[in-house]
């Protein structure tokens, strides 16, 4: 059964970071890094925090030309572990959905000049949305 389970992740995996790197080459832009913002409701063992630390340590060994960028609360290991991963994290509380969370987003967006935002999770598909019309960032 882990077996089963191991492979289904490791071909998600596969498949998430494939898409997220086609709509990365589909964007022109000038700047040589085109930055990356995964958002996330929890980084909490199990479920979504453990597919983006996944997703985000594959990408980042093999497409050295990306930025990358998290934001989501400092609930779990996986944010100490993606920041060990030299990648900015954003602390954002994302327990309930409110307009202070949604402007921490919008500065993490803003300063640091991203080009593409991966959400994952109810509340962060909501801000990322949202912050993405608002500011023409392909979501």
């Amino acid at each position: 059964m882990l077996y089963l389970y191991q492979r289904f992740s490791e071909a998600t995996l596969r498949i998430s970071s494939g898409l997220i790197l086609n709509r990365m080459q589909k964007i022109k832009y000038n700047k040589a890094r085109k930055n990356i913002l995964f958002i996330s409701v929890s980084t909490k063992v199990g479920g979504g925090g453990s597919i983006l630390y996944d997703i985000i340590r594959n990408m980042k060994a093999s497409c050295k030309q990306y930025n990358y960028f998290m934001a989501a609360p400092n609930d779990g290991v996986f944010f100490k572990k993606t920041s060990d991963l030299n990648v900015k994290v954003c602390d954002i509380d994302m327990l309930s959905i409110n307009i202070r969370s949604f402007f921490q987003v919008y500065r993490c967006v803003v300063n640091n000049d991203i080009h593409l935002i991966h959400t994952n999770g109810k509340g962060a598909g909501i801000y990322g949305r949202l912050i993405g019309l608002i500011l023409r960032v392909p979501v």
